[in-house]
């Protein structure tokens, strides 16, 4: 299992220099000591030195080829011919770094052309390594790797061709020393207050990756990011290279993420959308304050299949579309052949953009900001739990907000255990 960094070889001295060798191999270096035994080398193409130390100290290489563009407005036309010479001269100056072990050829979607032609003419140069036809982009299903970039926990894609892998995850943003770089122009994903809630998540997305490598064959990941640059604070390290947290409890997370048997079983008692479609009744109209007991009247709401949302919301599964700010959806189900013991490890399976609260027989089973980028597994409130009936009807209710673009919903219950259970 390869997991590593995001690296995109800032330097607060000389931007895209490094300002002495020695600086170089001090990444590397801290890249190693945190546990990591890759990492992705970001759109950029460093001096040979940099190869030669990620070498010499055992790091294998993600390399990306520089993107035609980047998010960036008014670009001229693609130059085909440029970008093709470009990338073989990428290939052929760096055939010889052992380090180097995957040519990652676009990045999201940025100036991505002629994918398949690409794939061959690399294939052609280096038959020798993996080739990554797109990380986060179109997949045309030519290289060797279905690259996914959820934000920001991790998540797993599920080819039966490409070996499935999260090119780009996490960006959780901590500022310990009252300082930054850019306080003008500044891109976190998430943003902690403290080093015990920073270093908490980062070891809940270890153990998400740990259960994707074991279960559900993940092949490699990488974290979002090594330092801070000038305009995102995503980074374990400042952008003049300060650690933010204890680095012996990052490692650990790490060594997890790569190492760790984490087993899990999953045992789905309301299939959501990502297994099978289920209907439910909807309303975009606020239906007052009531709308979540189990005894409300939905009969004048509409019904149909889940999940709810737009189309390339990641990870969606659109069964009906929803575009509006607000929606409420309920749906009754029955708890069949659970046992108490069994009731106690059931969770919310749950894909959510953006906030959503969540019912349970009229009694709030969980509260969620934010987005997520496909489905995950959520504990569910004490008082929830009890308010499920083992024998009869209940009924699941929630209502989520959308603020920005990409929209969905879509929940159901699994009963999860680190051990294989007869239910």
């Amino acid at each position: 299992f390869q997991y590593g960094p995001l690296d995109q070889g800032f330097w607060p001295e000389g931007i895209y220099t490094a300002p002495t060798d020695a600086a170089l191999r001090s990444d590397l270096e801290m890249i190693k000591k945190l546990g990591f035994n890759m990492v992705r080398k970001h759109i950029k193409v460093e001096p040979q030195r940099w190869y030669y130390w990620a070498d010499k100290l055992g790091l294998l290489v993600w390399q990306d080829m520089p993107s035609p563009n980047s998010y960036t407005f008014g670009t001229p036309p693609i130059d085909k011919e440029a970008f093709s010479n470009d990338l073989t001269r990428m290939i052929e100056t760096h055939y010889n770094s052992p380090s180097i072990v995957t040519w990652d050829i676009f990045n999201e979607n940025q100036g991505q052309h002629d994918t398949k032609k690409y794939v061959a003419l690399v294939r052609g140069l280096d038959p020798s390594r993996i080739v990554n036809e797109g990380s986060g982009s179109t997949n045309v299903g030519a290289g060797d790797l279905y690259d996914i970039h959820p934000y920001p926990p991790p998540a797993v894609s599920d080819s039966k061709s490409q070996a499935n892998v999260t090119g780009e995850f996490g960006g959780i943003g901590f500022q310990p020393f009252g300082k930054v770089w850019n306080s003008k122009d500044l891109t976190q994903y998430i943003t902690m207050k403290n080093e015990t809630d920073y270093l908490a998540l980062y070891d809940k997305f270890a153990t998400m990756l740990a259960n994707f490598r074991n279960n559900k064959g993940l092949s490699a990941a990488v974290y979002t990011e090594i330092t801070d640059v000038e305009i995102e604070l995503n980074g374990l390290l400042t952008y003049d290279r300060v650690l933010k947290a204890d680095a012996e409890k990052i490692r650990r997370s790490n060594l997890k993420a790569i190492y760790q048997d984490v087993s899990e079983y999953v045992y789905p008692v309301l299939p959501a959308a990502d297994i099978t479609a289920q209907k439910w009744q909807y309303t975009t109209t606020d239906p007052g304050t009531d709308w979540m007991h189990k005894d409300f009247d939905s009969s004048v709401w509409l019904t149909a299949r889940g999940g709810f949302g737009t189309a390339g919301t990641p990870g969606a599964h659109i069964g009906t579309v929803w575009n509006t700010g607000d929606i409420w959806i309920r749906q009754q189900f029955e708890l069949k052949k659970v046992s108490a013991a069994n009731l106690n490890k059931l969770m919310l399976h749950i894909h959510h953009d953006e906030d959503c609260q969540v019912y349970i027989n009229g009694v709030l089973a969980a509260k969620l900001e934010g987005w997520t980028s496909d489905y995950q597994n959520i504990v569910i409130s004490s008082a929830a739990k009890s308010a499920l009936k083992r024998n009869g009807q209940n009924v699941i209710a929630i209502h989520c907000t959308n603020k920005n673009s990409g929209q969905y919903i879509d929940a159901g219950l699994s009963v999860i255990s680190d051990k294989k259970l007869k239910l």
